[in-house]
């Protein structure tokens, strides 16, 4: 059981950290966006559950889904940084270095403060995640992506002022599994649409 206190903090923490990503633009108008852990449950439930019904073989199910309930709980110390904010691609190149060392200082003090077992398997799932290399850490990802382009439609039905067409841009080339794409595709595309502010960017699914 040790580091199981030091969890639990880590986990209150994520709680309460909202999501830099509805922040990205002043014009934007989220009033009660959701936080790093609601990310990570949304993400987590639905990886776990898709993946359960289409049964990819050679996927560890356990593993791709406790990955995912990890990859953001450096963001307790190290708070959601949303390097699409920045607009200056040279500016935006140094927040990614920045991004990339606070991160990793912050997951190898929560190695320690977890402790040899809990700690080594947190750590060791991270840098996995990170990587990208594995299948179980490319459908994380995938998810991830996935994840956050439906909080935005599901913010912009609830009347929100969201410019969809940004995540669109940054969801769509990410997500490789056959499966979700056609059910983007045929089941999401037309919900987006409804709810686009503008008309859609070139090479959107019809």
């Amino acid at each position: 059981m040790q580091g199981v206190s030091a969890l639990f903090k880590i986990i209150a923490a994520i709680k309460r950290v909202k999501r830099d990503a509805w922040k990205r633009r002043g014009h934007w108008h989220v009033p009660e966006s959701e936080s790093v852990a609601d990310h990570s449950f949304g993400g987590a439930l639905s990886l776990g559950l898709v993946l359960y019904t289409l049964k990819i073989p050679g996927i560890d199910l356990f593993k791709v889904v406790l990955m995912f309930l990890i990859h953001d709980l450096i963001e307790d110390k190290v708070t959601d940084i949303n390097i699409y904010k920045e607009r200056n691609l040279k500016k935006r190149a140094r927040l990614i270095r920045k991004k990339k060392r606070l991160e990793r200082e912050r997951i190898e003090q929560t190695r320690i403060e977890l402790g040899p077992v809990m700690g080594e398997l947190v750590y060791q799932l991270w840098l996995e995640y990170d990587a990208g290399t594995t299948p179980e850490a490319k459908l994380a990802k995938e998810f991830d992506k996935l994840e956050v382009l439906m909080q935005a439609l599901a913010y912009c039905e609830e009347g929100n002022t969201v410019n969809i067409w940004e995540f669109w841009g940054n969801v769509w080339p990410r997500i490789h599994t056959p499966e979700i794409r056609e059910w983007i595709r045929t089941e999401i595309c037309p919900r987006i649409l409804a709810v686009g502010l503008t008309p859609p960017p070139e090479g959107f699914p019809t």
